[in-house]
């Protein structure tokens, strides 16, 4: 058989394959040259005998590879430029010996049947398109590799190249040099392109790397250097599905586009991505980007994760470096989310979660490092959260606003400033002992670990209450509502004017200060220091002053509308002091001086008062002492009076010991000063369990009497001793009074001598008592032994109203 005719059967079996030529028409003179080397013409490019028409091919051809018989080599020369390579229908061209050339104007390897292009050791140039799998059905391979025993490796250079144009093609660099103008892998819809890079030494350089351009790309790179010049695109079209899988080697695009405008993957488990300028997840509308960094670097002045539509960063493993930016919901109905986790490891100096769009943000683990802003819900209309589960994330300063939520559910937080302007922080947040928490709306539904510094610029509720180590303010006209667990203070709070309270209960285990309003619904324990002092105070709700508390009110107002129990110390300086509830002493309570005023005042048997000159205590309601702390308890100076609350009867009890008419009776027996009952009456009770009792007072004012049977106060065989020579008592003439159902009204010394024109005086002003209330009473008692007698003067002075 001539080699005219063996050329004539296999264009026969070309088919539509080689019609496809008529796309590309040949120069003038050009000379399509078909292979048709077998086992015996030989499988050598050079064979002259196995090209028909004879010969090699020359420079204009158009060579058609279109036999499953192989072909070695390749053009010696690289002077030889061909119109068109064309390897189809199980045609392949093998250059693997000493350097060879290729050189073509176009080249297409599987057009309708499957073609193979296996490069070891050949510069092939190809100076418009080369086309891998070009009409659907159609399947090209080119193979990029060296041979290491001769020392070479292949290069290629091409502007345009197409790895799946409308069919299926795959690229395999193992070493050597790729050089395109653009590289695309699946060019047009339903074309599919793979490319496989590896090798320490391949390199692959593009101004533009297309992968899924219309149809679906893969790329997969384990090795080998791969730099894009302007733009890394996968899925750039909507039809588009591109994906980037990089396990080793190097990644330097200028910008990268993971789902330009398609379906874009990019997963990294192992080498270096380095973008020069832009890292984006989902650019146009409609586009879908996902990036899974589990190992390696990458890093980016700017990433982007949902830049107009919906992006996605799953990160567990290897480190995310951005120089600038990143960007969560980038713009205007954009979408992203990003997962750190494991061992990954982020780090930026701005993390915008919501710019302009949706953002969350879901660390599981990991490291966050923010060297200076987090923003959550950037701009208005944005929404941004950021979910700490676990990991750590350090930021120089938060900032939470309208539309941003913070949620702390576990993991480690640390910052300089937290912002919160609006939106919702969850979970509890703890401000670092260098840290600084400023309020100025939303809703805090969590628990504030306070060991830094607080601003509430706003009115502030926390869910779960706070918990105080450092100093913090609440200034005037500012409410802090803290329900939950309430307040455990084991630092400095100061009371400006502002309002403390909630739901939760409030313990005090350092210092609170200053005044306002305090109103503790599940009451407020007090282990430390609680001084009210510089304004006017209220305090509602149940309090406990504990064993080791000190509560002091100096200098100002302070009203109690709870119950108030004390174990430990209260003191009241230069103050005036109301417990609209009971009152409950186990403790002391030291007056210096001050005017107090109960409801019902209880001192039980560890508890005692102390006051002196200038000290009152009034009582609207009852007046039951049952101490035993005789001893500690100095109320000798200071004044008793009953004034009218929800009615003018009150209980008085009374532990002091019936010493009899003897000024002894006023030596550690809970004596007192000054005893007002002006208008009021009284009905006396034992106050302790030994039989018998009595109350022993200086002065008593408004005493009510018929003949010698005082009418405002019930006895029940109780007995009060006043001291006769007192210019107060002058109106009870030292006499002897029956208290109603039994007990007396005793004198103790010899009664005031006074003068009879005196009498009238004090007849007209017996009706005034009944109505005058005693603004201001001092006086002094200074007491002598002489001749085993006591000798009492006096000097008072009392001004009515």
């Amino acid at each position: 058989m001539s080699v005219r005719e063996i050329a004539t059967g296999w264009r026969r079996l070309l088919g539509m394959g080689v019609l496809l030529l008529a796309l590309w028409p040949s120069a003038a003179g050009a000379v399509d040259r078909f292979w048709v080397g077998s086992a015996y013409y030989g499988h050598t490019w050079t064979t002259d005998a196995a090209w028909n028409p004879y010969g090699r091919p020359q420079a204009g051809d158009n060579v058609c590879i279109t036999t499953t018989s192989p072909v070695n080599g390749g053009d010696p020369s690289p002077d030889r430029t061909y119109t068109l390579l064309f390897l189809d229908s199980g045609g392949s061209l093998n250059q693997d010996n000493t350097r060879l050339y290729t050189t073509a104007q176009s080249a297409t390897v599987g057009s309708m049947g499957w073609g193979s292009w296996y490069n070891y050791t050949a510069i092939d140039t190809i100076n418009q398109e080369l086309r891998l799998g070009y009409v659907a059905g159609g399947t090209g391979t080119y193979i990029l590799s060296q041979n290491v025993d001769r020392g070479l490796s292949g290069s290629l250079s091409s502007p345009y190249t197409f790895v799946g144009v409308s069919g299926t093609g795959y690229f395999y660099q193992y070493a050597g040099s790729n050089t395109s103008t653009n590289l695309h892998l699946g060019f047009k819809a339903g074309g599919s392109g793979y490319y496989e890079l590896s090798g320490s030494g391949s390199t692959l350089s593009a101004p533009n790397i297309y992968v899924g351009n219309q149809g679906s790309g893969t790329f997969k790179q384990s090795g080998g250097a791969a730099t894009v010049g302007q733009v890394l695109y996968l899925a750039n079209y909507a039809s588009g599905v591109g994906s980037y899988e990089l396990s080793g080697g190097n990644l330097s695009p200028q910008d990268a586009l993971v789902g330009n405008v398609g379906l874009g993957t990019f997963t990294q488990t192992g080498g270096a991505h380095t973008v020069s300028r832009y890292l984006i997840m989902g650019n146009a509308s409609g586009s879908r980007g996902t990036y899974n960094l589990s190992g390696g670097s990458l890093s980016a002045p700017t990433s982007i994760v949902g830049n107009n539509s919906q992006g996605t960063f799953i990160h567990s493993g290897g480190a995310h470096n951005i120089s600038d930016s990143l960007l969560v919901g980038n713009n205007a109905g954009a979408v992203g989310s990003y997962e750190l986790s494991g061992t990954g490891s982020l780090s930026s100096p701005y993390q915008y979660i919501g710019n302009y769009g949706a953002g969350a943000f879901t660390q599981i683990g990991g490291t966050n490092t923010v060297t200076n802003a987090l923003y959550l819900a950037t701009a208005a209309g944005s929404s941004g959260t950021y979910n700490l589960q676990g990991g750590s994330l350090s930021a120089t300063t938060i900032n939470l606003k309208s539309g941003g939520a913070f949620n702390l559910q576990g993991g480690a937080l640390s910052f300089t400033t937290f912002n919160q302007q609006g939106g919702g922080v969850t979970g509890t947040l703890e401000n670092p002992v260098s840290g600084t928490f400023n309020y100025s709306g939303g809703t805090f539904s969590g628990r504030l670990i306070n060991r830094g510094a607080v601003n509430f610029n706003a009115d502030f509720t926390a869910g779960d209450g706070l918990a105080n180590y450092s100093g913090l303010t609440i200034g005037a006209g500012r409410t802090v509502t803290l329900n939950g667990q309430g307040l455990d203070n084991q630092g400095t709070i100061t009371l400006s004017g502002g309002a403390l309270g909630g739901s939760g209960p409030l313990a005090n285990k350092a210092a609170l200060t200053g005044y306002g309003t305090i109103n503790t619904a599940a009451g407020l324990s007090n282990t430390g220091a609680m001084t009210l002092t510089g304004g006017s105070s209220t305090v509602a709700g149940t309090v406990t002053n504990q064993a080791q508390g000190q509560l002091n009110i100096t200098g100002s107002q302070a009203a109690f509308t709870g119950d108030v129990t004390n174990y430990g110390q209260v003191k009241t300086t230069n103050a005036n002091v109301s417990f609209g509830g009971t009152y409950t002493e186990h403790g002391s309570y030291l007056s210096d001086p001050s005017i107090q005023t109960f409801a019902t005042l209880k001192v039980e048997p560890t508890g005692y008062l102390v006051g002196s000159v200038g000290d009152e205590w009034r009582i609207t309601q009852d007046f039951i002492n049952r101490s035993a702390m005789n001893a500690s308890w100095n109320t000798r100076n200071a004044q008793l009076s009953f004034i009218s609350g929800a009615g003018n009867a009150h209980q008085f009890y009374l532990p002091g010991n019936d010493l009899g008419a003897v000024w002894d009776g006023y030596d550690n027996n809970f004596a007192w000063g000054l005893l007002d009952l002006s208008g009021q009456t009284l009905a006396l009770f034992d106050g302790n369990d030994t039989l018998g009792g009595a109350f022993y007072v200086h002065g008593i004012l408004g005493v009510t009497f018929t003949g010698l049977q005082v009418t405002d106060i019930t006895g029940y065989g109780l007995n009060i001793y006043y001291d006769a020579t007192t210019a107060e008592n002058i109106y009870l003439h030292g006499l002897t009074y029956d208290l109603l159902e039994g007990g007396r009204l005793i004198p103790i010394g010899a009664a005031v001598p006074v003068p009879a024109t005196f009498w009238l005086f004090l007849t007209g002003i017996a009706g005034l008592y009944a109505a005058a209330k005693v603004k201001n009473l001092k006086y002094e008692i200074l007491r002598g032994a002489q001749n085993d007698k006591h000798v009492v003067s006096q000097r008072f002075h009392i001004n009515y109203t």
